[in-house]
């Protein structure tokens, strides 16, 4: 899936320091948010866990680097924060909606400034999961899920101009694990696939385009309240 809206107005400065110090933050932030979940308190394990709803906080990564087509530009994986809100509707099955915003450096042909700047990508994925062990008391509840992701991009810095970029909704796959530590504290290991796709026009080459098919790997926390 392919939007021809994405377009350069000019080489900019390179934006590498910028994007590795927004890395740096978003990667402390997850741990902080991931040990404050693990040190909720021991004495909840003895209340009753029946209740439906729960949190999710992970850590992401979503894809790897794409080259275009013709090549000469790049497309950087992104580092993230997912939160996400789960509602058991049975032992067997769940929904769950899943919300993070991340950063994409976008890099142009070889060259003293062939770095353009940096997408920021929000990506909503809802999705219905099949649990084949629930309700039976194990500690380890794989799912699979499928659904759709509703992704909006906008340019965050440098030379892209992407103000006509429209929204996507690609379809979603998803695969995970929930490992319970108490009643109501799981470990919680992610995997979801879905598709994007962008043209860039810059007037050099014959519309590059950048097909973006993101394995995103997520690995946090599941409280249930």
């Amino acid at each position: 899936m392919t939007d021809p809206g994405l377009r350069i107005r000019e080489y900019g400065a390179p934006q590498l320091t910028e994007v590795v110090v927004l890395a740096a933050r978003r990667s402390l932030v997850a741990s902080l948010a991931l040990v404050t979940l693990a040190a909720l308190p021991l004495g909840a394990a003895a209340q009753d866990a029946s209740g439906p709803w729960s949190l999710v906080v992970r850590g992401t990564l979503s894809g790897t680097s794409y080259e275009s087509a013709p090549a000469g530009y790049k497309l950087y994986s992104g580092i993230a924060i997912e939160v996400g809100v789960r509602r058991e509707l049975a032992d067997l099955f769940a929904l769950e909606l899943a919300l993070r915003t991340e950063s994409r450096e976008v890099t142009g042909p070889a060259g003293p400034n062939d770095a353009l700047g940096g997408l920021e990508v929000v990506a909503l994925t809802p999705t219905f999961q099949w649990r084949p062990r629930g309700g039976s008391g194990a500690a380890f509840q794989p799912y699979l899920g499928v659904g759709g992701a509703f992704s909006a991009v906008w340019e965050k810095s440098g030379a892209l101009d992407s103000a006509d970029l429209s929204p996507q909704l690609d379809p979603a796959l998803q695969l995970g694990l929930d490992f319970e530590v108490s009643p109501r504290v799981a470990l919680n290991l992610d995997a979801r696939w879905h598709t994007l796709g962008w043209t860039i026009d810059d007037y050099l080459t014959p519309s590059p385009t950048v097909e973006v098919d993101p394995l995103v790997l997520g690995l946090g926390a599941r409280v249930v309240f």
